[in-house]
């Protein structure tokens, strides 16, 4: 049974004292929520003010009562939580009236509150009944219904269900605000066999607790009546109107009935086919999504050589779910389904720090329209390839494998780069399709590579030649264009109602961050195509994939006169092979 205790008789005469000012205490207890039983691990919640770092006392008790900050509420006042410790002191049916915060305060008064509880150091449970929606699935939350059940913290209970001859446990759990009736658990497929049908079972609840005195006692109900249950395992079917499968989407067939937190694999075998040869699928276990499985292209890369397109595949995939040490399989559902070709999605990201470089070069009032015309220039760049490009303020999660690109405002490295691609190994033939270029890369750092991957905007600047005026790269073309808005230029911020004046600042500014955006895209891909180094040797005007010093102002921004940004024919190639439109 849940009890809420509000402030006690004492403490509630100290704040309302006739004639004295109204001082509120540094520290205050206003609140218990606690059972009426309390046995050793018992949790209590306590509401007040200054409970970070304190402790809980009770009368006769020595232990203390570590409190764990919860953080604050909506009306201002502060949550904590806190275990009943083990104690040499402690006596069955020992009556607890009160509990106060360790120490005193400022005031020299001690914040208490009432209780009304009784210590028990032993363990007497009751199981009433197992009730659960029918049919039974597995996953399917279930609710216990009892006497005298544990709080978490006081010790270890367990439903123990028998069914055709075997006796099978899982783990009870409860909570301190529905007291001591009622508990819940998972259906798990190894209680009642991983076979659908109907299903004989009784049930019983064990368990042991903790005493007093340290030591700890242990019961079990006697078991309950024999009862019938319909069980289902789950299905494994085809999705409706398939028109194709494509790597790095969703997978020819569907789970239902398998719990979203449940551990779950398709497992594939099969050949995929490609004019008159036959290749063998390598074993395949992609991850599960709420009844979902994406193809992922770990195992396709896997399986194939990267030059190899097939254009079917013919095969058969099995469900496996696996609880603890038991695992269920399904029968083998036969898959032949044509193969779309690779599609490689990018999600450009443009959240805060993005807007903190369009702030530093003055046309933050005009985001919606450098990101229109970013987002242009960047599928332009990219048009006769099988890329998808989306703008996003934030990470997507629909489970489908994509290329995220972060637009940034100053380089994370601290070597004032226009963009980074952190990955360690080049990514010939695009055996990746879900890559991060959005933050800090841990197993770059190690290695001693550029750590920290993105599009960094506001290191456009470094193209000033106001700012530098030794840099080879310096250009008085982007000095005129971004001074009048630029404030480290001497400018003063756009204002929404000076679109056509920035217009050229506008349009400067997307070509350049998608030009930037497009080479570290070009990265990922496996790019640059035929050499041994990131970019290629030289300088081939308006080469995407040269190196940034072979890239002027005027070829990122698109100026007039300068040379068009393009893919030299060799990236042209590559990307056509490994992201043709078209099936070849």
């Amino acid at each position: 049974m849940r009890r809420t205790f509000g402030l006690g008789p004492a403490v509630a005469a100290v704040l309302a004292l006739p004639g004295c000012a109204e001082v509120e205490p540094p520290a205050l207890l206003t609140e218990l929520t606690a059972p009426a039983r309390w046995r050793v691990g018992t949790p209590l919640q306590v509401v007040g003010r200054g409970l970070a770092g304190r402790s809980l006392r009770i009368d006769g008790i020595a232990a203390k009562i570590p409190l764990q900050w919860a953080g604050s509420r909506s009306d201002g006042w502060e949550a904590a939580w806190g275990h009943l410790p083990a104690d040499a002191n402690w006596r069955d049916g020992q009556r607890i009236s009160q509990i106060c915060l360790d120490g005193t305060d400022l005031a020299g008064w001690q914040p208490c509150l009432a209780a009304d509880a009784r210590f028990v150091s032993s363990w007497h449970p009751q199981l009433e009944s197992l009730q659960s929606q029918a049919p039974w699935r597995w996953g399917q939350r279930a609710e216990v219904r009892g006497a005298d059940l544990l709080l978490p913290g006081e010790g270890e209970q367990f439903l123990e269900v028998e069914s055709g001859g075997q006796v099978r446990a899982a783990a009870l759990t409860t909570r301190l605000g529905q007291g001591r009736t009622r508990g819940e658990l998972a259906i798990a497929p190894h209680w009642l066999g991983a076979q659908p049908g109907d299903r004989l079972w009784r049930a019983r609840l064990v368990g042991t607790a903790q005493r007093g005195d340290g030591s700890a006692v242990s019961a079990a109900t006697p078991w309950g009546s024999w009862q019938t249950s319909h069980v289902q395992t789950p299905e494994l079917m085809r999705p409706p109107a398939l028109p194709g499968w494509r790597r790095g989407d969703w997978s020819p067939a569907m789970a239902l009935g398998v719990a979203d937190d449940g551990s779950w694999q398709l497992q594939w075998s099969g050949h995929w086919l490609w004019r008159s040869a036959s290749v063998p699928m390598a074993a395949a276990t992609p991850g599960g999504l709420a009844g979902h499985s994406v193809a992922t292209s770990a195992w396709w890369s896997a399986a194939l050589p990267w030059a190899i397109a097939p254009d079917r595949f013919d095969g058969q995939v099995r469900l496996v779910v696996t609880d603890g040490q038991d695992q269920w399989t399904s029968a083998p559902l036969g898959v032949a389904v044509p193969l779309l070709p690779t599609l490689q999605r990018v999600e450009v990201e443009a959240g805060a720090a993005w807007r903190a470089a369009l702030a530093r070069l003055g046309l933050q009032a005009h985001a919606a329209a450098v990101e229109m015309a970013l987002l242009q220039r960047l599928r332009q760049l990219f048009s006769g390839y099988a890329l998808e490009i989306t703008l996003v303020t934030a990470p997507q999660a629909d489970g489908r494998e994509r290329l995220r690109l972060r637009l940034g405002d100053l380089d994370g490295n601290g070597l004032h780069l226009l963009g980074a691609e952190s990955t360690l190994a080049k990514d010939v033939g695009n055996r990746k399709l879900d890559e991060e270029l959005a933050g800090f890369d841990p197993a770059a750092w190690q290695s001693g590579q550029v750590a920290v991957s993105g599009v960094f905007a506001g290191e456009l600047l470094g193209f000033s030649a106001r700012l530098h005026p030794d840099r080879p790269s310096a250009s008085a073309a982007f000095d005129e264009v971004f001074a009048p808005w630029c404030g480290q230029l001497g400018g003063t911020a756009a204002t929404a109602s000076q679109a056509a004046a920035a217009q050229a600042a506008i349009r400067q500014l997307a070509w350049a961050v998608a030009e930037v955006s497009a080479h570290e895209i070009g990265h990922a891909l496996g790019l640059a195509a035929g050499a041994d180094e990131p970019h290629h040797l030289g300088d081939h005007p308006g080469w995407i994939m040269d190196s940034g010093d072979a890239r002027p102002w005027a070829e990122r921004a698109g100026l007039a006169g300068a040379p068009a940004s393009q893919w030299g024919p060799i990236d042209a190639a590559y990307l056509q092979m490994v992201l043709p439109k078209e099936r070849r």
